[in-house]
């Protein structure tokens, strides 16, 4: 069964961010330009490469890799857990329930790091076990070290997890050359890929430049700014309920878990310590600094010790009944797998969205197009899209402000109302949500017309979009747009304020290079928009706003940003005889749409 359902949940196409970075990254490993994704993964690479031998492509070879993985770590649970029990039936029990379950349903045949660091993190565990449960030999000392340094080597983010319970472990074993021996393999094997990564970065200097500016960001967004003042309970939801599934699901099994976790702990059985230092500081890492956006996928490891818990308190329920064990296991699995099916059933047997764009776009945009991808779609776009030079929004936007003659089209994570635009999408599902960073549902190809290219300047933020269509800019309290050399005798403008604003209305002056040509009031609710005269030499426009807020101050969130108003719609058109010519309905993709 568990094969089956392994097979079932092999995903069609590329999908998540990192997933084109790791196929890059089999063609030419090089971390400096995110090839894999930060903090390198050498181990994962190296096994990938392996398989790539033999199947000459990227997206398989790394979706066959996780597949393996998944085998190989449910034997490796289920040997781990059986020991730290004392019985076959839990030690099975538990290993299905966390395989089984909603997070892993939707990610252990992904074509990311995570399954295979997966499998060698519970080999670790397996011989960590042995140590506290028998006098552990020199080979049980080596083979934990060598498989929890490869663990690390594969996955880095996962000695948050592998270092205690490997430092635990070898602080149990009572025989000084054995730990020796253990601490010089782990030592050596690190060194081993770490020295390769270093040599593939370009030296131990830029190396440590490297590292430190992913540190940064790991601190300034993942645990900041992503967290956004998230209370403690939102967090225990997103971390601990969310990879179970909905609350008829999670709560009954957390409820399980804590009386299971109660017996293991009054039982005082010194061979579950490696799984409770496996997952305890894993999970408390997470909580304190972990992006929530990414808690399913990257709480795993805690996962698994939730799993033994369940098991063992579902074996305390039922006193030890093995078929009442396996019954009770089975029934969460398919609770599980009807949760998820929808989605997995759709990921593996339709395109994921943002394939769909990009065979759309190969298939219907014309030679000498450019395509501009939102941060979201990056890796996708550069890896997909090569013959449309693709390029960041701004970017294109600052190029192509002065060449009316070339076709422009964003690539975007999310929907579109602009005319012309193609979406393509995957159906909502609960789980889509729970289980995922809830992108890529929704893509969009948006065209991107003369007459709406400008380039943004200082205090115009990034472009934002939501799934349903609506897209923004952020503006600072004074803002500055740049206008293309050609362009029409009307500036069409269309403002608005969020919800959240702490304000309920905001006065916007517009300059035209520096001469006021008018003043609009904005509120909350529906947009704005005012037009007027420009004259054709006309070059820079300046919104100056009133009022502004930054929402860590004032909303409790993280973002550091001064906001003042959105910029919904920016659009130069030229008069006709019959007046100003017909504006559509939707608002560019760009800066657009409420």
């Amino acid at each position: 069964m568990f094969i089956c359902v392994q097979l079932t949940a092999i995903p069609l196409t590329l999908w998540e961010y990192d997933e084109p970075l790791f196929s890059e990254a089999l063609i030419r490993y090089d971390p400096r330009i995110h090839h894999p994704p930060p903090p390198g993964y050498p181990v994962f690479i190296a096994i990938g490469k392996v398989v790539n031998l033999f199947l000459r492509d990227p997206f398989r070879s790394l979706v066959t890799t996780s597949f393996l993985g998944s085998l190989v770590g449910m034997l490796a649970l289920t040997a781990a857990f059986s020991r730290a029990s004392g019985r076959l039936a839990i030690g099975l029990s538990g290993a299905l329930l966390f395989y089984l379950s909603p997070a892993m349903l939707v990610h252990s045949t992904l074509p990311i790091s995570d399954p295979a660091a997966l499998a060698l993190l519970f080999i670790s565990l397996y011989f960590a076990v042995r140590c506290f449960s028998e006098e552990p030999t020199p080979r049980i000392a080596l083979l934990l070290a060598l498989f929890s340094g490869l663990t690390v080597g594969c996955r880095p983010q996962y000695c948050i997890t592998v270092v205690p319970l490997f430092l635990i472990s070898v602080w149990w074993i009572r025989n000084w050359r054995t730990r020796v021996l253990a601490l010089a393999t782990f030592t050596l094997v690190c060194l081993t890929w770490l020295l390769a990564m270093i040599d593939a970065v370009g030296g131990l200097a830029l190396s440590w430049q490297w590292l430190t500016a992913q540190g940064a960001y790991f601190l300034g967004h993942d645990s900041d700014i992503s967290r956004g003042g998230s209370s403690l309970a939102e967090l225990l939801i997103r971390f601990v309920a969310h990879p179970w599934g909905p609350k008829l699901l999670s709560l009954p099994l957390l409820a399980v878990a804590i009386g299971g976790a109660a017996g293991v702990i009054r039982a005082r059985s010194k061979r579950s310590i490696p799984i409770l230092a496996a997952g305890v500081p894993y999970l408390v890492f997470a909580l304190a600094l972990m992006d929530p956006a990414d808690a399913v996928r990257y709480t795993l490891p805690s996962v698994m010790m939730i799993a033994f818990a369940v098991s063992a308190g579902l074996a305390r329920i039922v006193r030890g009944n093995r078929l009442l064990i396996a019954a009770g296991t089975l029934l969460v699995a398919g609770c599980s797998m009807a949760y998820v099916s929808s989605f997995i059933v759709e990921r593996s047997t339709t395109p994921s969205p943002p394939i769909q764009a990009v065979r759309y776009a190969l298939r219907h945009l014309p030679q000498g197009t450019v395509i501009a991808h939102e941060l979201a779609l990056a890796p996708h776009s550069l890896y997909l899209l090569q013959r449309f030079h693709p390029r960041r929004i701004d970017e294109a936007l600052t190029s192509l402000v002065n060449r009316p003659e070339t076709p422009l089209w964003l690539l975007t994570d999310g929907g579109s109302t602009v005319a012309g635009s193609r979406t393509f999408s995957w159906r909502p599902s609960d789980a889509y949500g729970k289980l995922t960073r809830n992108h890529y549902r929704t893509v969009s190809l948006v065209p991107v017309e003369p007459a709406r290219r400008y380039m943004p300047g200082a205090g115009v933020y990034a472009a934002e979009r939501t799934i349903e269509g609506e897209a923004w800019r952020w503006l600072d309290r004074s803002a500055d747009i740049e206008l293309p050399l050609v362009h029409g005798d009307r500036l069409v403008l269309t403002l608005s304020l969020a919800a959240e604003t702490p304000f309920a209305s905001n006065m916007v002056t517009i300059l035209v290079d520096g001469v006021v040509a008018g003043k609009m009031v904005v509120g909350r609710g529906p947009a704005r928009t005012t037009e007027f005269q420009i004259a054709s030499s006309a070059r820079r426009v300046r919104l100056i706003s009133e009022r502004s807020y930054v929402p860590a101050e004032i909303v409790g969130n993280r973002d550091p940003r001064r906001l003042a108003v959105k910029l919904d719609d920016l659009a130069m058109l030229y008069s006709s005889k019959d007046g100003l010519q017909s504006i559509s309905p939707r608002r560019e993709g760009v800066v657009r749409n409420r």
